[in-house]
């Protein structure tokens, strides 16, 4: 039902909750990517997507599509990425979209806590 996404001291932050429209929830990706190139103050922005309240059923093609969107904006955002999950469903999607983030050099990590995701988006080495 939302995406939304905050900036905030360390990482740009998307939460999803329910079922979000792909294009829906490709212009907020968008949003958020061109808020950050605004903002960006130094480093790249680090990515952390928590949808542990999500009802998505993504396709293949869907999570490549935002792959490449977080791939044609690496220097705005991190070439890190943090995933926390709350099912083993959603851990499957999320290693499909590793998977797709690795061929745009992006280097992503499934978490089931934030705590977990942030932490490792501070010092990015494998969990």
């Amino acid at each position: 039902m939302s995406l939304d996404f905050r900036l905030d001291d360390e990482f740009l932050r998307y939460t999803v909750r329910g079922d979000v429209d792909f294009q829906e929830g490709l212009e907020v990706l968008k949003k958020g990517l061109a808020e950050a190139r605004r903002a960006v103050a130094g480093a790249p922005w680090p990515v952390l997507f928590d949808i542990r309240d999500s009802k998505e059923k993504r396709r293949a093609d869907e999570l490549r599509g935002i792959a490449l969107v977080l791939g044609e904006h690496v220097g705005v955002v991190s070439d890190h990425c943090a995933v926390v999950v709350s099912s083993p469903l959603y851990y499957g999607v999320s290693r499909m979209f590793g998977h797709f983030a690795e061929a745009y050099g992006i280097s992503m990590e499934i978490f089931d806590s934030v705590e977990e995701a942030e932490a490792w988006l501070r010092d990015p080495v494998p969990p």
